[in-house]
């Protein structure tokens, strides 16, 4: 077996995701493009060969900041990623064990704080391991009149409900993309974190054109929730959903996904993937409702320099803190306190920002966000982004 860094097409990764169980759409090499083209990151797509034949793969991105190091991730801005074979479980783990050597000697070379792996099994059993995260997941039935008798009686009153109240929904293509971002930009400034830009959302629909569309939910000519959906193999999934709030109590979720749910039956999709959500957390229970299932995630990391990880239990959106080598400087410990409280889910690192120790009230960062103008988050919010690989 040898290990080689970015040496195959993309025609024979792609064969090789379209065969391995344990690849997900994350694996795609289409992203690798995707994430160069939108945020200037290095990518290093690892790949085992016996001989000729490639038996197993895990694609890495280098995530530079100044304020959260370096980290190696596979796969960012996604819930899944890792590595992937195609063999018996026992060959499975000497390809991982051979994948992960080589990753150790990668990060040292590119002197990473963070290895970040996003599997959807316990892969490496010598490092660490986060469990926080579940994804959801509801079986489809073969077309939308058996799917609807199975939903739960509450969601088939909140989809009535919103149909009576005049909302639509529809699937499109890349040109209601604008759309779609117009909302989404919203909601997240709504949330209080940093936006993707909009160039990421227009080269996955340009990189992935035949494995995605757009849904959008409208009340009175006006688009208020959207949705970028993602085909591959089985499943539908819908990694990026929004709605804006003060049209909540129309229940436009509840539209989009019986929309991307019937969209799956008839077109011959076995699951759909609501994504990640924490246990006991809104999204969960939101998710759950539908009559979807949790299914773990093992997201395998490794931390370098003795560094370690420190769980933050005062918070209801519980991350991980910011490390650093070297005490902080003040200018870095300031910019830290204020971007910690904005990221989506845990961050990976060592010595814990002592003021979140402590249970000091950082959610200022969030309130003043949430009062930013649109226009302005719009510019801003990429440029942090970038930076968080979650």
């Amino acid at each position: 077996m040898h290990i080689t860094c970015n040496k195959i097409t993309q025609q024979v990764w792609d064969s090789f995701v379209e065969i391995s169980g344990d690849a997900s759409m994350s694996h795609l090499y289409g992203w690798k493009d995707v994430i160069e083209k939108s945020y200037g990151h290095r990518t290093f797509y690892l790949s085992a060969k016996e001989g000729e034949e490639v038996i197993g793969i895990l694609p890495l991105v280098l995530i530079k900041s100044h304020i959260f190091g370096k980290q190696l991730v596979s796969m960012p801005f996604l819930d899944y990623g890792g590595i992937c074979s195609k063999h018996s479980s026992e060959w499975n783990g000497q390809i991982a064990n051979a994948l992960a050597d080589e990753v150790l000697i990668l990060s040292k070379e590119l002197k990473v704080d963070c290895v970040d792996l996003r599997h959807f099994e316990k892969t490496l059993t010598q490092w660490e391991t986060s469990l926080e995260k579940v994804t959801m997941v509801m079986e489809l039935k073969h077309n939308e009149d058996s799917m609807w008798k199975a939903l739960p009686s509450e969601r088939r009153n909140r989809i009535r409900k919103s149909q009576k109240n005049g909302l639509t929904a529809s699937f499109c293509e890349a040109d209601a993309l604008e759309e779609f971002y117009r909302v989404f930009v919203v909601n997240m400034r709504d949330l209080g974190s940093p936006v993707h830009s909009l160039d990421f959302f227009k080269n996955i629909m340009e990189t992935f054109a035949c494995k995605t569309k757009i849904v959008l939910v409208k009340y009175k000519s006006n688009t208020i929730g959207a949705g970028l959906c993602f085909f591959f193999k089985d499943s539908v999934s819908i990694p990026w959903v929004s709605s804006l709030r003060k049209y909540f109590k129309l229940y436009p979720n509840n539209i989009l996904y019986w929309e991307a749910i019937k969209y799956g039956c008839n077109n011959g999709y076995k699951l759909l993937d609501f994504g990640r959500s924490s246990r006991g957390s809104g999204t969960y229970e939101f998710k759950r409702q539908w009559g979807a299932r949790p299914k773990q995630l093992y997201w395998d990391y490794f931390l370098t320099n003795g560094r370690k990880v420190i769980m933050d239990s005062k918070c209801n959106n519980p991350h991980w803190n910011i490390a650093w080598d070297n005490k902080p400087s003040t200018k870095k410990r300031k910019l830290s306190n204020f971007i910690i409280p904005m990221l989506p889910r845990p961050l990976t690192v060592g010595r814990a920002n002592e003021a979140f120790l402590r249970g000091k009230d950082n959610s200022v960062a969030i309130r003043l966000w949430k009062k930013m103008p649109v226009s302005l988050s719009r510019v801003i919010g990429p440029t942090i982004r970038k930076s968080i690989s979650n």
